[in-house]
């Protein structure tokens, strides 16, 4: 838009200088004509009038609002026509059809205030011409014979007119092209509403959809809530189920003061990884045999208890039912009721248990002449028999036999007997695998035999209580400092023997 109005401006600003020249060649001639000379003034006005068209043009680029500064420098134009008028002798009625023309055409361009402004200025004008400049008398009588005096002011009120008609024409011009500008503003305008009338849509259907989506996602919290409370529910149900199972395992476990009754100086450090536990202790006193077993099933958690359970039932019917009090024996009946009771010959059923089990004399002194000394016997399956004489620990491994998992070994398959005299003060120990494959310490390392070994030469000069609680409190510790959970049940077993 700015660029379009400089482009007028331009285009009035030759025509301006040309009318402004006209006036100059006008005022000469006439002074030359009537006076044979130029006045003071009027070599004043010829000098204002070679700067002013310059000036009118710098200001009217520089102004901020084009428009009225052309109204501006038009009403300033009809100011200095006047001062023309007074230089060519003029009367107020031979330029009375100029001014109106010019007062009309400021009136059509600029509106009420440009009219009054241009009136305004031309009475300015003429009105300090009256009282500082008044005509002679000289020219106010002119005969008819001065009428060529007049042709210059009839010159200059032709050329006047049409300058003001020219920059009236171009004021239109300029008129026209803002209405078309704003008549395409208009039309973008119209454009732009309906992109986003369109958008809008758009928007609102995106809305709706929301709202639809939201309604679903709402749906699907609720069915999410309602799955999540029968979860919940369920998880409740099975924890309790769970709960009630740990109660019976435990019933089924020997009591630690059935133990003690037997072996005051005795532990039992059970440390189930679950609610229930894959690892048990059996205990019995039969035939004058005090019975000991340390079973770590396949598994833990439930599977295991469930393994648990079928083993402690068959160790009963073994031992209780059917007499067998002899380590070995006692563990190829075990392994062959496990293959029975799990259909192993006819599956791919591969579960199974590692187990020790031994028996302590218990016979009456009265009987040593007959039996001889007391003695220890045990057989094991995968777990070994740590045991403490004369402060030197000593092992015996068990068979690499398991009992179960029929495809593994032959069912018929039997287990070495090992025989330890009791002369002397001993200490027995058996452990599932679960303490010595804990992972812990600083460096996220299993627990491993070697240190359990350690470990137990360490405190085996303690009370058995104080054994049990530094055993818990070691391999606690070393879960600690490795960050480590614990990753399977663990069972050990302490008796001191005497």
């Amino acid at each position: 838009m700015s660029q379009k109005r400089s482009n007028i401006n331009k285009a009035i600003y030759p025509v301006r200088i040309i009318g402004y020249l006209l006036a100059i060649l006008s005022i000469i001639f006439h002074q030359y004509y009537i006076w044979n000379s130029i006045s003071t003034t009027a070599w004043v006005i010829i000098g204002i009038f070679l700067v002013y068209p310059h000036m009118a043009l710098i200001l009217s680029n520089k102004a901020k609002d084009h428009r009225e500064a052309e109204f501006w420098v038009l009403g300033i134009d009809l100011f200095w026509i006047g001062w023309i008028g007074y230089l060519l002798d003029f009367n107020l009625m031979s330029a009375l059809p100029f001014l109106l023309a010019n007062s009309a055409t400021a009136y059509s361009v600029g509106g009420i205030k440009a009219f009054v402004r241009a009136w305004g200025l031309w009475l300015l004008a003429n009105l300090i011409i009256l009282v500082f400049f008044p005509l002679p008398q000289k020219i106010m009588l002119m005969s008819a014979d001065n009428v060529w005096a007049f042709i210059p002011s009839v010159i200059y009120l032709f050329a006047a007119t049409h300058y003001v008609a020219f920059i009236s024409f171009h004021r239109g011009v300029s008129i026209l092209k803002v209405k078309k500008q704003l008549e395409e503003q208009n039309i973008e305008l119209k454009e732009q509403k309906e992109e986003l009338l369109v958008m809008n849509e758009e928007i609102k259907q995106q809305n709706e959809e929301i709202v639809s989506q939201r309604d679903h996602i709402d749906e699907q919290n609720k069915i999410l809530e309602n799955k999540n409370f029968i979860i919940e529910r369920t998880n409740q149900e099975i924890t309790s189920s769970i709960n009630y199972a740990k109660r019976i395992q435990h019933a089924i476990l020997p009591e630690i003061e059935t133990i003690k009754s037997f072996f005051p100086e005795s532990f039992v450090l059970y440390k189930p990884r679950d609610i229930v536990s894959g690892d048990f202790y059996w205990f019995t006193s039969k035939n004058y045999k005090i019975i000991i077993a340390a079973v770590d099933c396949t598994g833990h958690g439930i599977p295991g208890a469930l393994m648990s359970m079928i083993g402690n039932e068959i160790l009963n019917d073994i031992i209780k039912s059917r007499n067998i009090t002899e380590p070995d024996k006692i563990l190829y009946q075990l392994r062959k009721g496990i293959i029975h009771t799990l259909r192993q010959e006819e599956s791919n059923n591969q579960d199974g248990m590692d187990v020790a089990i031994c028996t302590v004399d218990n016979f009456p002194d009265s009987y040593k002449e007959h039996l001889g000394e007391a003695k220890l016997e045990y057989a094991g399956a995968g777990i070994s028999l740590l045991y403490m004489q004369n402060d030197i620990l000593n092992q015996i491994k068990g068979d690499r036999i398991i009992i179960g998992g029929l495809k593994t070994y032959d069912s018929e398959q039997s287990f070495q007997k090992h025989s330890i005299s009791l002369t002397i003060p001993t200490t027995i120990y058996l452990s599932s695998d679960g303490y010595t494959d804990q992972f812990g310490g600083s460096e996220k390392k299993k627990f491993s035999s070697k240190r359990f070994k350690e470990l137990l030469q360490k405190i085996h000069p303690l009370s058995m209580e104080k054994q049990q609680h530094y055993l818990k409190q070691t391999i606690e510790n070393w879960m600690l400092e490795g960050d480590e959970k614990q990753l399977d049940d663990i069972t050990v077993l302490g008796i001191r023997l005497s």
